[in-house]
C-alpha cells in the first residue's frame, strides 16, 4: 500500500520522513519493469510468428493502360494542351507573383537569420519557416504589385489572381476550380484522372473504388486521389501476354477495357499508408530472387482480385532463399516416382529419394576429401613448414652443406612427394565427387512462376517443400516445430540469411563459460583480498577506486585492449616460443583473434563487476561472527574458507550473475577480437578437440551483422528477432540457473541473530 499524507499530519513531516522517496523508488521500479515488458513482447511478437507458415495470395496488380484506338491519348493531349495554354495566358502575372514571393521570402529569411545570430540563439528549422512565412504573407499583403494584378495572399501562402488561378507557396499552379495542377517539377495533373509527365509521357490515374481505371467521364476527379498512376501506351506499341510491361513486368491479363495486368504470388507481410498522398501499399514476400526482389510494396489501388490457390507452393532452398510457385512436373532418370496423390506428396517423395542417393554417394567421397584435406592441413602442411624453417636455421649458421641439412633436405623432399601424392588422390576423389553430384543433380523438379515462365530447381537443392494453402492446424504445428529444431541444430546457410544457428549458440555458451572460468575466480581473490587482508591505504584507496571506473569504461576500449595485449603481445609471444616454424610462414596459431582471447577480453571487462560484489558480500557479514570464530581457535584463513566465504557466496554469485549477463550480451570486443559471420564450431575429433585458437560466432554479432550488414534488410528482419529472442533465452537461462544456486546458498549458509 502507498504511503500517504494521513488526516491532519504536516507537509514537513511528509518530507522529513522520507516518503516521497519512497514514492519515487516505487515509480522508477514500475517504468523499469513496464520498459522490460514491452522490450520482451516486442521481441516475442515479432519471433514467435516467423516459422508459422502463412497463406499465399494470388492476386493481378495493373501494370498499365493500352489506348487500341488512340482515343484517350488524343483526349489527354488536348487537355494538357488546353491547361498549359490557360496557364500560359497568366504567365506575367504568376512571373510578377514568383519574383515577389521568392525576393520577399529570402529577404526575411537572411533577417531571421541576422537576428538569431547577434542574440547568439539556436536557429529551428520549423520555427524559423513559420517566421519568415508570417513576415512574408503580411508585406505581400501590402505590396502594391499583387494589387495592380488583383491578387491576393491567404495566410498559408497561397495567392490567388483575380480569376481563381493559385500559386501555392511550394510553386504549384492550381487552375480555377479544382482544374489541372501544374507542378514545380513540371508534372500536370489533369482532373480527369489524366497525369502528363515532365517527359511528355501520358499516365492515369488509379482511383479508389473506380473499377475500370480510365479517364472519368461523369465528371471532375478530385486531384488529391490522383495518388496512383499507371503508363497510358498508345496504339503505337502493341502488347502481348508474356510481354514485358512498362514497368519490366510480364503482361499476364489483357482486359478487354485497356487493362494491362501482372501476376503476384506471394505471402502478406505488413502495411502501411503514406500520410501525405493517402496511399495504402501491402508489403508482399515474392521469393524468386532470379527474376528479381524477393519483397515487393504494392499499392492496393493497383491490385486486383486476390485468390489463395491450394496448389500454391513454397519451396525453402539452399541457395536463393525461397520460391513460390506451381508445380509442373518431375524429371527424375536415377529413380522411379509414384505419380498418385498430390503434388507435394509427389514432391517429398522425390525429395526423399534424392537425398538418400545424395547422402549414400556424394556424403562418403565428401568425408574422404575432408579427411585428405585434414591430413595435408594439419599432418604434411605443418610438417613441411618445420623442416623448411630448420633448414632456414641451418643455413643461417652456415651449415647448409652439413650432414644434418642433407637429412633436413632428404625429408622435405619427401614430405613434397607425399604431399603431391595426397593432393592427387583428392583431386581423383572432388572428380569423382562431383561427377556423382552431377548425376544426383540431374533429378529436378520444374515449377512455374506466377507469370508464366519455368524454373527448373534441383531435388537436392530444396530444404523443405510446402503448400501453405492446403495444410491443416496440425500440419502448421507440425512445419512449425520443425523449423525450429532446423534454427537450433543446423548451420547458416545464404550469407545467414536463412538456415539455423547452431554455430552462434554453440559458440556464444562456450564463450560466456571460458569468460566465466577466468574473470569468476580472478574477480573472487581479488575481492577478498582487498576486503579481508589489504590494509588500508593510499595504495588500496587507489586500487579501489581504479576498480570502480573499470566497471564504466566503454566496452569498445577493452576491445582495443584485448587486440593490443592477448592477440599482438601474449598470443605473438606464444607462437614465437611454441611455433616459430608457423610464425616464419606468417601463418599464427595463436597470435590472432580467436574465442581465447575475446573470452579473456570480456572476462577483464566483468572482473571489476565480480570484485567490488564480493568485497561488499564480505563487508555485510557482521564482526561477531569472524570474532566467534577467532575465539573458538581458529586462524584467519580457516575462517575465510568455512565461515566467510559460504556466508558470502550469495553475494558473489550476484556479481556472477550480472557479470555473465553482460558479457553474453556485448558485441563491440567481439568484433575486434574474435567473432566472425561464417565459422563453424570449433570442436572436432583432431587432438585437442576444442580448438580455442579459432574464430567462432555470436548470436549479438550475427544479430549486428544481419540487420547493419547484409543489403537484403527485408528477408533478414525475422532472422533478426529470432536471434535476439534466442540471445534473451540463453541469458535467461544461464542466469537462472545461477540465480538458483544462489538462492540454494542462501537456504544454506543464511544466519539469524540471536
Amino acid at each position: 500500500m502507498q504511503p500517504s499524507i494521513g488526516k491532519g499530519r504536516k507537509a514537513k513531516d511528509f518530507w522529513k520522513q522520507g516518503e516521497p522517496f519512497v514514492w519515487l523508488t516505487g515509480a522508477a521500479m514500475a517504468l523499469t519493469v513496464a520498459l522490460t515488458l514491452i522490450l520482451v513482447t516486442v521481441v516475442l511478437w515479432n519471433a514467435l510468428p516467423v516459422f508459422w507458415p502463412s497463406a499465399v495470395a494470388e492476386f493481378h496488380p495493373l501494370v498499365g493502360v493500352y489506348d487500341r484506338d488512340g482515343s484517350l491519348t488524343t483526349k489527354v493531349e488536348r487537355l494538357a494542351k488546353q491547361a498549359r495554354e490557360a496557364i500560359n495566358a497568366r504567365s506575367e502575372e504568376l512571373g510578377t507573383v514568383k519574383e515577389l514571393y521568392a525576393s520577399t521570402w529570402a529577404r526575411f529569411e537572411r533577417q531571421y537569420d541576422k537576428e538569431q545570430q547577434v542574440e547568439g540563439g539556436e536557429v529551428f528549422p520549423a520555427l524559423r519557416e513559420a517566421w519568415v512565412l508570417k513576415h512574408t504573407v503580411a508585406e505581400l499583403r501590402g505590396s502594391e504589385q499583387l494589387a495592380d494584378i488583383g491578387a491576393t495572399v491567404a495566410d498559408d501562402g497561397t495567392v490567388t489572381l483575380d480569376d481563381g488561378t493559385q500559386r501555392l507557396d511550394n510553386g504549384t499552379i492550381v487552375l480555377p476550380d479544382g482544374g489541372p495542377r501544374l507542378e514545380p517539377d513540371g508534372k500536370l495533373l489533369l482532373p480527369e484522372g489524366a497525369v502528363v509527365a515532365s517527359s511528355g509521357n501520358f499516365e492515369l490515374g488509379v482511383l479508389p473504388g473506380v473499377e475500370i481505371p480510365l479517364i472519368s467521364s461523369t465528371g471532375p476527379v478530385d486531384v488529391a486521389r490522383l495518388n496512383v498512376t499507371v503508363p497510358l501506351l498508345g496504339p503505337d506499341r502493341s502488347p502481348k501476354q508474356g510481354d514485358p510491361g512498362p514497368g519490366g513486368e510480364p503482361i499476364t491479363r489483357i482486359g478487354d477495357d485497356g487493362r494491362l495486368e501482372t501476376t503476384v504470388l506471394g505471402e502478406y507481410v505488413e502495411s502501411t499508408t503514406n500520410r501525405q498522398t493517402g496511399v495504402t501499399s501491402w508489403k508482399y514476400k515474392v521469393g524468386n530472387r532470379e527474376f528479381g526482389p524477393a519483397f515487393q510494396w504494392i499499392a492496393i489501388h493497383r491490385i486486383g482480385e486476390i485468390t489463395y490457390p491450394e496448389d500454391a507452393f513454397v519451396l525453402n532452398r539452399a541457395k536463393n532463399l525461397d520460391f513460390f510457385g506451381f508445380f509442373e512436373r518431375l524429371e527424375t532418370p536415377s529413380f522411379d516416382v509414384p505419380e498418385e496423390g498430390p503434388p507435394i506428396d509427389r514432391v517429398k517423395r522425390a525429395l526423399a529419394k534424392a537425398r538418400t542417393m545424395f547422402n549414400e554417394q556424394v556424403e562418403p567421397l565428401k568425408d574422404e576429401e575432408q579427411d585428405a584435406a585434414k591430413q595435408l592441413q594439419n599432418t604434411v602442411k605443418y610438417e613441411l613448414l618445420n623442416a623448411e624453417y630448420r633448414l632456414k636455421q641451418l643455413k643461417r649458421r652456415g651449415e647448409g652443406d652439413s650432414d644434418q641439412a642433407a637429412a633436413v633436405k632428404k625429408k622435405i623432399a619427401s614430405l613434397r612427394d607425399r604431399e603431391k601424392e595426397l593432393t592427387n588422390e583428392s583431386d581423383v576423389v572432388t572428380r569423382k565427387r562431383m561427377q556423382r553430384e552431377k548425376e544426383v543433380r540431374r533429378n529436378v523438379a520444374i515449377f512455374r512462376t506466377a507469370t508464366g515462365a519455368e524454373m527448373t530447381i534441383p531435388l537436392v537443392d530444396i530444404v523443405r517443400p510446402f503448400s501453405p494453402n492446403r495444410m491443416g492446424f496440425g500440419e502448421k504445428v507440425g512445419h512449425y516445430i520443425a523449423k525450429i529444431w532446423e534454427l537450433l541444430s543446423t548451420n547458416p546457410r545464404e550469407a545467414n540469411q536463412d538456415g539455423g544457428l547452431f554455430p552462434a549458440i554453440f559458440g556464444t555458451v562456450l564463450m560466456v563459460f571460458l569468460m566465466a572460468i577466468t574473470c569468476f575466480p580472478l574477480g573472487v581473490l581479488a575481492g577478498i583480498y582487498l576486503g579481508e587482508y589489504a590494509k588500508e591505504g593510499p595504495l588500496v584507496k587507489t586500487v579501489r577506486i581504479a576498480v570502480n571506473n573499470l566497471a564504466g569504461i566503454p566496452s569498445i576500449v577493452y576491445g582495443i585492449f584485448g587486440l593490443g595485449f592477448f592477440i599482438y603481445i601474449c598470443g605473438g609471444a606464444l607462437d614465437q616460443w611454441l611455433y616459430p616454424a608457423r610464425v616464419d610462414a606468417s601463418e599464427p596459431v595463436l597470435g590472432q583473434a580467436c574465442i581465447l582471447w575475446a573470452s579473456l577480453t570480456l572476462g577483464l571487462l566483468t572482473i571489476p563487476v565480480v570484485i567490488v560484489s564480493t568485497e561488499e558480500a564480505l563487508r555485510t557479514i557482521p564482526r561477531g561472527i569472524r570474532e566467534s570464530s577467532y575465539a573458538l581457535g581458529s586462524t584467519k584463513f580457516q575462517t575465510l574458507c568455512r565461515v566467510l566465504i559460504p556466508m558470502s557466496s550469495p553475494g558473489m554469485m550476484t556479481g556472477f550473475i550480472l557479470a555473465m549477463a553482460r558479457a553474453a550480451g556485448e558485441v563491440a570486443p567481439l568484433m575486434i577480437t574474435g567473432a566472425t559471420i561464417d565459422a563453424g564450431i570449433p570442436l572436432n575429433n583432431v587432438f585437442p578437440f576444442l580448438h580455442l585458437n579459432r574464430q567462432f560466432m555470436h548470436l549479438g554479432y550475427h544479430v549486428y551483422h544481419i540487420s547493419c550488414k547484409v543489403p537484403n534488410v527485408e528477408a533478414t528482419k525475422p532472422m533478426v528477432y529470432v536471434t535476439t529472442l534466442l540471445l534473451l533465452a540463453i541469458v535467461l537461462t544461464l542466469s537462472s540457473v545461477a540465480i538458483w544456486l544462489r538462492s540454494s546458498m542462501q537456504k544454506r549458509y543464511q544466519t539469524r541473530g540471536i
